[in-house]
């Protein structure tokens, strides 16, 4: 909770005090520049698998930029409730950690107040994916984060959840159809 906690306050001045950036830094790793596809407005057609084992579809926006001087990349994710308000609503903050070689972010969720447990992974050839530990309603889970058929216009999303640490998986509990606004 305490490292939770360090990492919010820090990644909140960075934001206070940076200038947002529609580029990565130069001067920093290659690797800054994975997320260029996520810049930008985004809508997205979801859908979460519900407890009849059916999909329920929602829609939301997503829009991703870098701060501080092109070192972090950030992006907003809001699902509306259609009266001004929101279901779901945060930041998540990326940064490329050169030593381990991989990206660690952490969720900002901004109707519940916290963050999220750090997440971390690598981009390959298929896109990228990300893992991280978390609870819901249904207890403790391993969620794998994944970022495939990346376009110019377009891209997918989809979280993998393990309630039984990676002995069994409910593949695409939540997938996302992502398109450039």
């Amino acid at each position: 909770m305490k490292r939770i906690l360090t990492v919010g306050l820090i990644v909140i001045s960075f934001q206070a005090f940076s200038q947002v950036s529609n580029e990565p830094n130069p001067n920093g790793p290659k690797e800054l520049s994975q997320f260029n596809f996520l810049l930008g407005d985004w809508n997205v057609l979801g859908e979460t698998l519900n407890a009849e084992g059916s999909y329920t579809e929602w829609s939301a926006t997503w829009k991703g930029y870098y701060l501080q001087s092109g070192y972090i990349f950030a992006d907003e994710f809001e699902v509306p409730n259609g009266q001004g308000g929101f279901y779901f609503a945060g930041t998540t903050y990326r940064m490329y950690n050169p030593e381990k070689q991989e990206w660690q972010m952490c969720f900002a969720d901004a109707l519940k107040g916290k963050w999220a447990t750090v997440f971390h992974g690598k981009f390959n050839e298929e896109g990228a994916k990300f893992i991280y530990n978390n609870s819901d309603r249904q207890g403790a889970f391993l969620g794998i984060i994944k970022f495939y058929n990346i376009t110019e216009k377009s891209f997918n999303w989809s979280l993998d959840k393990s309630y039984d640490n990676g002995q069994t998986w409910i593949y695409q509990e939540t997938k996302m159809t992502v398109t450039r606004k």
